[in-house]
C-alpha cells in the first residue's frame, strides 16, 4: 500500500499529472516492523517520478518560520522524535496556518481522537533520484486536505491546534526517512528512521527561488525573547525595565567574558509587596515533571526558576525543602549553608530572606511557611563562599537584595561558581545574599509579563554536557514561582 502511494507522488517542486486518490494508509495502527526498513533498501526501480528542485520550508511562517519558535527540539533528555513549534504569547499561535514543507502527496489525514495525537496529516516528498522523506504534522485544530491529495510547498494542510485540549497549543513536526514507520509515540530512545526537522530543512534549500533570511525559527534556538530589555554594561546605572509595579528586569553583560555564549546575566527583581513567591513540587501537586514555562502556564505564575538541585528519582530535592507541612526532603544537608525562607508565619519577620548561619539564627526557618536549602554562594558578610575551580557551567541562582527584594538570576554562558558569584557581586543590583539553584542544561528561567515572554535555558556543564548546543528547556520536578498577590491587579498589563 505504501509503495503504491509513493509511485504516485510528484517530485519535490516538479509538475505532474494529478494522481488518483489513495486510501488512508493502514500502517498507523500497526506495530513497528523489526527491523525498520528504510526506503533506500526498497526496489527503487519502481519509482519513475521526475526529480524536482531541492526546496524545503518551515511549516509555520514559511519560508523561515518568522515569528515562531521551537519550544522543544529533536532528541534531548526526553528522546523527542520531532520538534514542537509554537507562536509567541499565551495562545501559542492557535489557529495559525500549518503549511507543507515541500511538494508531495498526502497519505494520512485523520483525527486519532484521544491519546495525545489529535488530528494528524502525513505527507511524503521526493527530493532526489532515490531520496524520500515523510513529514508528519500533529495536534492540528483542523485538517484542510484529504488522503491522496497532491500538495505544493507552502500549501495549507490545516491549522495549529492543541489536540482538542490534550496539549498546550503547538505543532508537533516529525520528518522520517523510513516510509514504513507507524504513528508511534513521539518519544523513543530508538530514533532510527527519524531525522531532525530543522537541520534537514536548512540543509535542503539549495534550489529555493526566494531569497532566504537568517531569521525565524529555522535559524534560532528554543529560547523565546520577545521584545526583551537591552543588554547593559555593569559599569553604568542598571537599565531596569519595569514590567509592572514591583517587577523589574535587567540583562547585564559580564566584564569577564565566558568561554561560550554571550556572557550575559539576566536578573528579575521581585518586590514581595506586590508578588508572592510560590514553591511548587511534583511530590505535592501529584503531577509529573514540566518545563518552567509549563509550570508557569499551568499555575498562573508570572515567572518560574529552579529552586534547587534534585535527586535521581526526579522528585526529591538534594537539600532540605518544605512547603507548610509537606516535606519534599526533610534532611538538613550539612554542607549547604543557605536557607531561602518566605511566607512568614508571624508578624515582624521579613517577607523573604536568605538565612546564613554566619550571621543569622537558622532556627528562624521554622517560623516561615516555605524553606529551600542550598549551597551558599555569597555570605551575608560580603565574601564569596566558593573556591576557584576549573569546572564551569550555566547558572540559575536565587538572591535577596539590600531592600529585601527577591532576585532570580540566570546565565546560560558558563563560569565557575566562584567566578559567577564574583561577577554578580559586582553588578549594580544591591546584592545582599545569594544561593545556588541549579547548573548546566537544567538551569531554567521563564517570564511572561506586560507583553514580554522570555525563556532562558542553560547548556554547558563540565563533565556532563560540555557544549553550548542545548536548545531544550528541561523538565523540572520543582519550581520556584512568582505570582501576583490578590491585592494587585490580576489582568496582565499590555
Amino acid at each position: 500500500m505504501v509503495l503504491l502511494a509513493l509511485m504516485l507522488l510528484t517530485g519535490c517542486g516538479s509538475p505532474a499529472a494529478d494522481p488518483p486518490a489513495v486510501a488512508d494508509t493502514p500502517f498507523d495502527s500497526q506495530p513497528p516492523p523489526p527491523p525498520f526498513r528504510y526506503l533506500g533498501e526498497a526496489n527503487v526501480e519502481q519509482f519513475s517520478m521526475p526529480v524536482g528542485p531541492v526546496c524545503f520550508d518551515a511549516p509555520l511562517g514559511p519560508p523561515d518560520g518568522e515569528g515562531y519558535l521551537v519550544s522543544q527540539g529533536f532528541g534531548g533528555p526526553r528522546d523527542h522524535l520531532g520538534e514542537d513549534w509554537r507562536g509567541p504569547g499565551v495562545d501559542g499561535g492557535l489557529g495559525d496556518t500549518v503549511a507543507a514543507v515541500c511538494d508531495g502527496q498526502v497519505i494520512t489525514a485523520r483525527d486519532y481522537g484521544v491519546g495525545g495525537w489529535g488530528k494528524v496529516v502525513r505527507v511524503v516528498h521526493r527530493y532526489g533520484e532515490e531520496q524520500w522523506v515523510e513529514s508528519l504534522y500533529a495536534h492540528l485544530e483542523r485538517i484542510d486536505v484529504e488522503p491522496g491529495q497532491r500538495v505544493a510547498r507552502g500549501e495549507r494542510l490545516g491549522t495549529l491546534g492543541d489536540a482538542d485540549g490534550q496539549t498546550s497549543p503547538h505543532l508537533h513536526l516529525e520528518l522520517r526517512e523510513s516510509m514504513n514507520l507507524p504513528l508511534w509515540h513521539g518519544y523513543d530512545r530508538e530514533a532510527r528512521g527519524w531525522i531532525e526537522p530543522r537541520a534537514f530543512i536548512r540543509a535542503h534549500r539549495t534550489d529555493c527561488p526566494e531569497r532566504r533570511s537568517t531569521g525565524g525559527a529555522l535559524h534560532q534556538g528554543t529560547t523565546a525573547q520577545h521584545a526583551g530589555p537591552p543588554v547593559v554594561e555593569p559599569a553604568g546605572q542598571p537599565a531596569w525595565t519595569e514590567l509592572e509595579p514591583g517587577l523589574e528586569l535587567a540583562v547585564f553583560r559580564s566584564p569577564g567574558p565566558s568561554t561560550d555564549g554571550d556572557s550575559t546575566i539576566t536578573v528579575l527583581r521581585v518586590d514581595p509587596e506586590h508578588f508572592e513567591p510560590v514553591l511548587l513540587m511534583a511530590s505535592q501537586t501529584g503531577t509529573g515533571e514540566a518545563t518552567a514555562r509549563e509550570w508557569a502556564q499551568e499555575h498562573g505564575l508570572v515567572a518560574a526558576i529552579n529552586p534547587s538541585m534534585f535527586e535521581t528519582d526526579r522528585r526529591t530535592s538534594t537539600f532540605y525543602m518544605r512547603v507548610g507541612d509537606h516535606d519534599n526532603n526533610p534532611a538538613h544537608h550539612p554542607r549547604a549553608n543557605a536557607w531561602l525562607a518566605f511566607g512568614p508565619r508571624e508578624p515582624g519577620l521579613a517577607p523573604v530572606r536568605i538565612l546564613d548561619p554566619s550571621c543569622d539564627d537558622v532556627a528562624l526557618r521554622e517560623r516561615y511557611h516555605t524553606v529551600i536549602q542550598s549551597y551558599r554562594m555569597r555570605t551575608c558578610a560580603g565574601s564569596t563562599a566558593w573556591k576557584p575551580s576549573a569546572r564551569i557551567w550555566s547558572h540559575a541562582s536565587l538572591g535577596v537584595d539590600v531592600d529585601g527584594r527577591l532576585l532570580l538570576l540566570h546565565a546560560r554562558s558558563p563560569w565557575s561558581t566562584h567566578d559567577f558569584t564574583e561577577i554578580v557581586a559586582g553588578l549594580p543590583i544591591g546584592l545582599r545574599s545569594l544561593q545556588y539553584a541549579e547548573g548546566g542544561p537544567e538551569a531554567s528561567l521563564y517570564l511572561r509579563s506586560a507583553g514580554l515572554e522570555l525563556e532562558r535555558v542553560g547548556s554547558y556543564e563540565t563533565g556532563f554536557f560540555e557544549s553550548d548546543a542545548n536548545q531544550h528547556a528541561w523538565e523540572l520536578p520543582n519550581v520556584l514561582g512568582v505570582r501576583r498577590r490578590v491585592a494587585a491587579t490580576t489582568a496582565e498589563p499590555g
